[in-house]
This record gives C-alpha cells, sequence and structure tokens, in this order.
C-alpha cells in the first residue's frame, strides 16, 4: 500500500474516517451476530452454517442419513443434496471451509463474525480501490455509499450467505489486482491470489466474469507486470484453490463435481463437437435468453428496488459517450465504464432469463429475492457512477449551489437506504428480530416439546427452522411434491412424521392420499396448525 507519509492531508482525513467507519462497520454488520441466534431465514445460510459445524466437528462436508434409501431421498433440508446414504451441501464448499478451518483454530464462535468483518473491510477497500481509478472524492463518497447500500449490508449481516462474503473478497482482490501494477512487490502478487483464490473457491461460478476480468487488466498492462512474481499470485491461488478441490473430490466423488452440477466428465463436452458446444452454452447461459423474463427482471431490479443505486448509473452510461468523446475521460474511468457496462449486460442476461419464484407473493420485489443477491456485483460497483450521474445532473439543474444539492441529494440516498434496511415488511431489523426472537423461537419451542427426537417433519419452507434440532423434508411452492406424497406411508412405517401447516387448497388431496393408504392427520394442538399422521384405527 501507498504510505501514510506520502498521502495529502485530503487523504488522509479520508482513510482515517473511513477506517473509523469500518470499525463502526463491523459492529452493525455483526447485528444478528451478536444476537446469537443461529437460526436462519433462508435454506442457503442454514445448509453453510451446519456444514460448517460438521467440518469442525468431523473435517467432513457429509452426514449420514440411511433412511433415504427407502424414501427416493425426500429427507433433508432445501439446500441440501443426497449422496449415496449421505446429506450434502448442494452449494459452493468455499465458504463452510474457510470458515470451519477458521473455527478449528479459533473456536466456533468466530465463524459468526468472518462475513462482517470482511465486509466491513471491504468498505475501507473499496475506497481504495476506486481512488485508483477516479477522484479522491469520488472513490471516498462512493465508499459511504457502499457502507449503506441496502443490498450489500443485507448480505453483509448474513456471514452464512455465500454473496456477501464473495463480494467484500473481490472487491479486495480488485484493489491488489489494480496494486500489483503499480508496486511490483511480491507480497502484492501473493495477497491478490490469496483473495482471488478464497473469492473463487467460495461463488466458483463467479470465475465466467471474474477471470477473463483480470486476463484483461493483465494483457491491457503487459508492460507494468514483473513476470517472476505471477508465480506468488499461482501460489495464494493453490494455497485455497487445492484443499477446495481436494474436499470437492472427497464429498462429491471428483474434483470437479458439486452439488450443483455433476463432473465436468460426465457433462457431455467429450462426446465431440457438438456435444461439446451444446454443454457450452449450457454452462453460459443455463437459463437460456428469455426476453419477457429478462426485461421484467432489469425493470423490477434495477429501478423498481434498487433505482437510486443502480438506476442512476444505467443513466449514467447514456452520458458516457459524449464525455468520452470530449476527451475527459481517463483510460482507467474508460476501462471501468466499459467493463461495467459489460458485467451488467452479461449478468442480467445470465440470471434475467429465469423466473425464481421464492415466496407465495409471486409478484414481490424483495431485497432478499435471488436477483438481488445474484445482481450484487453491479449494485457495489455502479456506485461511482452513480454519483459521477449525480453531479452531472445537478450541475445542470443549479451549478452555483452544486455542493448543497449534491450534499441533500446525498442525505436523501442514506434515508433511502436505512429506511429499506430497518423496516423492509420482509427483511427489515425489525421484522426480522421479531420474528426470530419471539415467533420463530416460540414455534420452534413447540415442536421441541411435543415431538420425540427421532421425529421427521414435513417442514416445507420452514424446514430451516427445526433442523437439525429434527430430521425434516423440505420443499418449495404451495404444494406438497408427488415424491413426498407418495413417499409418505413408507415414511410412516420408519420414523413418527408430522406434518406442518396445510396448506389452502391441499388439505383435500393429502387427506384422500393417507386414507387410501390407511392413515389420518391429528392436530398436535387446537392452537397450532401442526399434525401427526397416524393409523386410522389409533
Amino acid at each position: 500500500m501507498t504510505s501514510v507519509f506520502s498521502l495529502s492531508w485530503r487523504e488522509r482525513s479520508y482513510a482515517l474516517s473511513l477506517l473509523i467507519l469500518a470499525v463502526f462497520a463491523f459492529f452493525i454488520y455483526s447485528f444478528f451476530s451478536f444476537l446469537s441466534l443461529h437460526k436462519f431465514s433462508s435454506p442457503d445460510e442454514t445448509a453453510n452454517h451446519f456444514f460448517t459445524q460438521q467440518f469442525i466437528k468431523t473435517s467432513q462436508f457429509k452426514v449420514a442419513e440411511p433412511l433415504n434409501a427407502s424414501v427416493e431421498n425426500i429427507i433433508h433440508p432445501r439446500s441440501f443434496g443426497v449422496s449415496g446414504q449421505s446429506l450434502v451441501p448442494v452449494s459452493f464448499l468455499g465458504l463452510p471451509l474457510f470458515y470451519g478451518f477458521l473455527g478449528k483454530i479459533f473456536g466456533d464462535w468466530i465463524i459468526y463474525f468472518i462475513g462482517p468483518l470482511f465486509a466491513s473491510l471491504a468498505v475501507f477497500f473499496f475506497y481504495l480501490l476506486l481512488k485508483k481509478i477516479f477522484s479522491e472524492k469520488v472513490a471516498f463518497y462512493s465508499a459511504l455509499l457502499l457502507f449503506l447500500q441496502p443490498i450489500f449490508v443485507f448480505y453483509a449481516m448474513r456471514p452464512f450467505w455465500h454473496n456477501g462474503f464473495f463480494i467484500s473478497l473481490v472487491i479486495i482482490a480488485g484493489y491488489f489486482l489494480v496494486n500489483l501494477l503499480r508496486s511490483k512487490k511480491w507480497h502484492s502478487y501473493l495477497l491478490f491470489g490469496l483473495i482471488l483464490g478464497l473469492a473463487l473457491s467460495v461463488r466458483t461460478s463467479e470465475i465466467i466474469w471474474l477471470l477473463p476480468t483480470v486476463i484483461l487488466v493483465l494483457v491491457l498492462n503487459v508492460k507494468k507486470i514483473k513476470y517472476v512474481n505471477l508465480l506468488y499470485t499461482l501460489l495464494g491461488l493453490i494455497v485455497f484453490l487445492a484443499p477446495f478441490f481436494y474436499y470437492q473430490n472427497q464429498t462429491y466423488g471428483h474434483a470437479l463435481a458439486s452439488g450443483y452440477t455433476t463432473s465436468i466428465f460426465d457433462s457431455g463436452i467429450a462426446g465431440g463437437n457438438t456435444a461439446m458446444l451444446t454443454s457450452l452454452l449450457g454452462k453460459l447461459l443455463p437459463f437460456g435468453f428469455q426476453p419477457k423474463a429478462f426485461f421484467t427482471n432489469f425493470f423490477n431490479y434495477s429501478f423498481k428496488l434498487e433505482f437510486p443505486w443502480f438506476g442512476l448509473a444505467f443513466f449514467a452510461l447514456l452520458i458516457f459517450f459524449k464525455k468520452y468523446f470530449s476527451q475527459k475521460w481517463t483510460n482507467r474511468v474508460f476501462f471501468y465504464y466499459l467493463w461495467f457496462l459489460g458485467l451488467s449486460i452479461w449478468l442480467m442476461i445470465y440470471y434475467g432469463s429465469f423466473v425464481f419464484y421464492e415466496y407465495l407473493d409471486k409478484s414481490a420485489v424483495l431485497l432478499g429475492i435471488s436477483y438481488a443477491r445474484y445482481w450484487l456485483p453491479l449494485y457495489v460497483f455502479c456506485l461511482p457512477l452513480t454519483l459521477i450521474f449525480l453531479k452531472f445532473i445537478l450541475s445542470k439543474i443549479w451549478p452555483k449551489r452544486l455542493k448543497l444539492l449534491f450534499g441533500l441529494f446525498f442525505a436523501v440516498l442514506v434515508i433511502i437506504s436505512l429506511f429499506q434496511i430497518i423496516l423492509d415488511p420482509y427483511y427489515g431489523l425489525k421484522t426480522v428480530k421479531q420474528e426470530f426472537l419471539t415467533q420463530a423461537q416460540e414455534k420452534l419451542n413447540f415442536v421441541l416439546k411435543n415431538t420425540p427426537e427421532n421425529a421427521i417433519i414435513i417442514a416445507g419452507a420452514n424446514d430451516k427452522l427445526y433442523w437439525p434440532d429434527r430430521k425434516v423434508v423440505g420443499f418449495t411452492g404451495d404444494q406438497v411434491p408427488d415424491q413426498v406424497l407418495r413417499n409418505l406411508p413408507i415414511l410412516y412405517g420408519q420414523a413418527p412424521v408430522y406434518y406442518e401447516e396445510i396448506l389452502a387448497g391441499e388439505a383435500g388431496r393429502l387427506n384422500t392420499h393417507l386414507k387410501e393408504n390407511g392413515l389420518v392427520f391429528g392436530k398436535i394442538s387446537p392452537n397450532r396448525d401442526f399434525y401427526k399422521i397416524t393409523a386410522i384405527s389409533e
């Protein structure tokens, strides 16, 4: 890094302010960690938390579930897969592997604070990165916006989501990538390799844009690279990717297999040119290209949910060419604009062509829906463009009071962010705290009191609440899958089976099927929508 003594007074004040802010951010982002809830609002968090703990205890990412062999592998929470007679992670292993390794050394308390720590560091490194591309002011105010960017904060507060940890690592890796072009010191190359390797292990699918970005930056700056130091970068990559691939092989039977996909060698790539092309297109655009879904999702998650952030940045792109051809941009800014435009198009098409229904209200546009986390890199890296557009527009409206107007609009962005973070009806701090400290805990206590330890609960979307205290059958949607329904009689013969919350329109279908198999629902409590499956004779 640049020596603090070589910085200007303004740079030192900016850096000191952001360091203090980073400390403050750590405590804010650790809000849920300090509450020690250990129950989560999503199946991905539940899985990552469980397998992190499993790795700390056993150094493995497997847990046996022999009952699955006779019931078509239905006994598992969502975000869990089944391999043989074991439950395994569906998602990437990098996060539980890294968290679990630190948990073995320092104790499992630390796993709840790793995500918030890296997120708070990312706020400071975001400034350091942008300062090498834009002006000091743009870098500083972009870092301030990142500190309270609603979706970034949402995932920074949830350490067992991959996405928040991943984007924090990308920001830090981005700084070291730009820095190694200037310093040429071996430790910059090593640190870049370490952070990049960790990021790729956390969300391996992002290699499809992350690796081309790195290669492009290095190619465009080929004369600034000290080639011998690239060996340190390679060493850094190996430090995290070698154990990642080792545990991939141990867990899934192949280093390139995962819970999402089978091995690349089983995917048809080796089956000739046609099979190779089909397989590659399937990996590049796994959801195809659906224009209607793309434009609907683009509007919902660029303007409807995130207009003050990403929406304004989109308009900043409209003034890009005018600024560039008037020769007011440096090559670094020009590259950033083009890179961000390309990344936006790619991620929007890649994820925007698929329709995710994660809530009963299928029209809901929420902070916690998949699109928001998949497009998190866009919401983060758009921030300097948002500021540039604000300055451009405000200078046209009232140039003599530009600072005043900019300050007012900046304050409005902060207020909007605080409202989303605290008062969002689904995911605001107030809602989540109330739900998990009162309602969810009360529901869990009731179930633990009224079911034996070997019980299996047909829990649907509430699987995350009861696992791992009880075995669960998890599923998404407003209808019980046929696979679950036809295995209920078999499941009944193996363990006590309970059912929670019979959804509207499902009662007739469920009762008919159970009656045909000599079974019936028995309500546990008149005040609870919770049932035990029993024989009719009982």
